[in-house]
């Protein structure tokens, strides 16, 4: 007797099998948007700690007002991307309002660049967390696939059972019901 799969069966498993593919999908998706995020989150900070360093750098006489104009425009861009709520986000709005204060104080460049350094630990701390998700994916993702990894597997061990019970059937007529 062999199995012939009815038509509910089938059904749930292309049902699966679609929502498998649906999470695999959205997935990648998310990874590639938060993948952007990164990558935009990086080059605002690159672009708030240039000037930065050209306001700091600025004399009196010079005209700052496109540098002021990008350091405020590029604070509040970071500051939409971050959560507040989190800690490391804290820590990089914290020390990019320090940064911001630093230009408006007669500082000189030690303490300036003591600033940057601290924003730019900060964001690095942001970034490697963020990219360790799109490494990772999300954890429904990672739940899911490690599901889909166990399923096959004992699948596999299934098939393996069932064809072991056929080789030895087939060659000596045993049975299983002959243990009950």
């Amino acid at each position: 007797m062999t199995w012939q799969p009815t038509a509910v069966e089938v059904s749930v498993i292309a049902t699966f099998v679609t929502l498998f593919g649906i999470l695999i999908t959205n997935q990648a998706k998310v990874s590639e948007f938060r993948q952007q995020w990164i990558n935009a989150l990086r080059d605002d900070v690159a672009t708030l700690i240039t000037h930065s360093l050209i306001l700091h750098a600025a004399d009196g006489e010079t005209d700052a007002d496109e540098s002021y104009l990008q350091v405020h425009q590029t604070s509040a861009r970071i500051r939409l991307r971050l959560n507040p709520k989190e800690k490391p986000s804290q820590a990089v709005i914290a020390a990019m309002n320090e940064v911001r204060e630093a230009n408006h104080r007669a500082t000189d460049f030690a303490e300036m660049s003591e600033c940057i350094d601290v924003l730019t630990v900060a964001v690095q701390k942001v970034l490697k967390k963020e990219w360790k998700r799109v490494k990772y994916g999300e954890p429904l993702y990672r739940v899911v696939f490690l599901a889909a990894i166990v399923a096959a597997l004992l699948s596999l061990f299934v098939a393996a059972l069932l064809s072991l019970y056929a080789y030895v059937h087939q060659r000596t007529g045993w049975s299983i019901s002959h243990l009950f």
